[in-house]
């Protein structure tokens, strides 16, 4: 995957981009750079492949007419962007093998015998420049900033909630059937979540339970 920085630079009120990288299903909201109040942007992952992309700009669908474009099938002109597999420095990928070579004289002919290498080259490496980290930490924060739980979890995602007036042995039943370890509790009453039931609960029960046998059979 090639982190990817698409970016209109002509203001706008509310700026969003759809491309063929969304399945042109999506509009993804763009957000202004960092000390400009006319660039907006926006970060993908995207693999090596050519994608076509148009921004929708306060209602009406836009191309920056300065970037690559063409005409689809439809008539509707698309900016285009190719791209390509990161690449890593010729001298990173290349290592030069020193050997050094043993001359020996065998009926007059001189003979090389090439000695195994004292040292192996060592793997590529290759570094993020703190330019990198800096923009993929910024769209990170900006991302989940504009975003609601409901846009971060799956739609195929589920999660379990308890009401806090169902039984103690029934709830500990359904967090065994259902393989949950953790599970929120819900107060009707309060509109809110008031606490979590854990596996450790359980176990504290359980303690306790032994210690109000024990002072019985004290008492006994």
């Amino acid at each position: 995957m090639v982190l990817t920085r698409l970016s209109w630079p002509y203001g706008g009120h509310h700026v969003f981009i759809c491309g063929s990288f969304l399945r042109w299903a999506e509009h993804r909201p763009m957000m202004l750079m960092d000390g400009s109040l006319t660039e907006f942007q926006a970060f993908f992952d995207l693999p090596p492949g050519a994608y076509q992309y148009r921004f929708l700009v306060d209602g009406t669908w836009r191309f920056d007419e300065q970037q690559p474009c063409l005409t689809d099938e439809y008539g509707t002109v698309n900016n285009v962007i190719f791209v390509e597999e990161p690449s890593i420095s010729h001298a990173a990928l290349h290592h030069e093998l020193y050997v050094s070579r043993n001359s020996e004289v065998v009926d007059g002919i001189s003979l090389y015998t090439a000695s195994p290498p004292t040292h192996m080259p060592p793997d590529p490496v290759v570094h993020a420049s703190d330019a990198v980290v800096h923009v993929s930490r910024d769209w990170v924060s900006r991302l989940l900033s504009a975003q609601t739980i409901y846009d971060i979890i799956p739609s195929s995602s589920k999660i379990s909630i308890m009401d806090v007036k169902l039984p103690v042995k029934r709830a500990f039943h359904i967090m065994y059937e259902q393989g949950l370890a953790v599970v929120p509790l819900w107060d009707d009453c309060r509109a809110n979540v008031t606490g979590m039931l854990t596996a450790s609960d359980f176990i504290l029960i359980l303690r306790e339970g032994e210690k109000d046998k024990a002072i019985e059979v004290e008492m006994r």
